[in-house]
């Protein structure tokens, strides 16, 4: 792949009078859009655009262009691209990731297929990212039909899979193994990647996290299939620390005279006990009232049970006289 070439004289472009005309107006009365659509401009004939820093919207829309030059992203101002229908273009530089203004890029009727994971740090600021007719890869077209946040998951997992796999290599390399070869490490590190493919960019950071304390000292002694079991354990059990420790600020809050210790150990019993949907009928507005007492020092495991138990019978008896009723009135 070759790099855009800027050119300065316009006199070897095909439009080049025209292009030095709307490129005069745009220095000489400072405005911000610079119109280049239907310039036949290719990657050998790009006008040289980076000294204008104050543009907020390039128009490259309707030419033979195969990639958007990386250099733009040296227009900090930037807030709209527009390059639809460049039949030809199917490249779109990771630079252009650093556009933090970057508001609207329209790439419809182009042969892009795919676009940088880099992108995912441009969400807080792009509101529309057009891929209309472009011959995207399945699992981007698929992200990319369901819509911007779908879009942006879909790139930012990409982007964090490579940051994590950096890291853990870095980590190998310097601190777990590092008497061995670079080659080796990453040999391992993308092992290792392939059998947590699967894997939220949650469960990666727990990798990450815990590498150092889980690994064994000799690389040739980490096993795929275990590691990966490991951390499903590690994120099991940090998802029941936090959900215990959100039964235990519920539960501080209905008895705050209740000891520090008796919200813990509640907490925990009912998360032990109990399955998630009756835990949440326990804690819900609708039912709590009927399960859990006033006074902190009547609850127990076993009275919550029971409660549980006569208040779902007493539903079942008036639902089926509801049904009883209904049945003689017909």
């Amino acid at each position: 792949m070759f790099p855009v070439h800027f050119v300065d004289n316009f006199d070897v472009l095909s439009k080049g009078q025209e292009i030095y005309k709307r490129l005069t107006r745009v220095r000489e009365k400072g405005d911000r859009h610079v119109y280049l659509a239907f310039c036949n401009l290719t990657d050998f004939t790009f006008p040289n655009i980076l000294t204008l820093s104050h543009v907020t919207k390039l128009d490259l829309g309707y030419n033979n262009l195969q990639q958007l030059p990386a250099e733009l992203s040296e227009l900090k101002n930037l807030q709209e691209i527009q390059a639809q229908d460049n039949p030809l273009l199917w490249n779109v530089p990771k630079e252009l990731a650093t556009l933090k203004d970057l508001r609207y890029l329209d790439l419809r009727n182009t042969s892009v297929f795919t676009i940088p994971r880099e992108f995912a740090e441009l969400q807080p600021c792009l509101k529309d990212l057009n891929l209309e007719n472009c011959p995207l890869k399945p699992n981007l077209r698929m992200a990319y039909g369901k819509g911007y946040l779908s879009l942006f998951q879909y790139l930012k997992r990409k982007n964090d899979r490579r940051k994590y796999k950096n890291e853990l290599v870095r980590q190998f390399r310097e601190d777990i193994y590092p008497f061995d070869s670079i080659e080796s490490i990453r040999v391992k590190v993308n092992s290792i990647f392939h059998q947590m493919k699967d894997f939220t960019s949650h469960d990666l950071r727990k990798l990450v996290r815990h590498a150092p304390r889980i690994l064994p000292p000799n690389m040739e002694d980490v096993h795929e299939s275990a590691l990966r079991q490991r951390i499903q354990e590690i994120v099991e059990e940090d998802e029941a620390m936090q959900e215990v420790g959100r039964l235990q600020l519920k539960i501080r809050g209905l008895y705050p005279e209740a000891p520090l210790l008796f919200a813990a150990d509640m907490a925990h019993a009912i998360y032990c006990t109990f399955p998630p949907q009756d835990v949440a009928q326990i804690f819900s507005n609708r039912d709590r009232p009927y399960i859990l007492d006033e006074d902190y020092t009547r609850v127990n495991l076993d009275r919550i049970k029971e409660n549980l138990v006569h208040l779902r019978n007493a539903r079942w008896y008036r639902d089926l006289r509801i049904v009883q009723d209904r049945s003689l009135s017909g």
